[in-house]
């Protein structure tokens, strides 16, 4: 995931803690932008168990 948001320069500059998401990421965050402390809790649900 942070390859993804390294790769499209989604962190926020003005707040590094800060992901802003895009057309790919916006369904899966439900939101415009998230902390990364957010992001575990929101990407959860969408991963699955090996």
């Amino acid at each position: 995931m942070w390859d993804y948001i390294r790769a499209h320069d989604l962190q926020d500059p003005a707040d590094k803690r800060g992901i802003i998401a895009d057309a790919t990421l916006r369904p899966i965050f439900g939101a415009e932008r998230i902390t990364m402390f957010e992001l575990a809790k929101v990407i959860g649900p969408h991963l699955t168990a090996a």
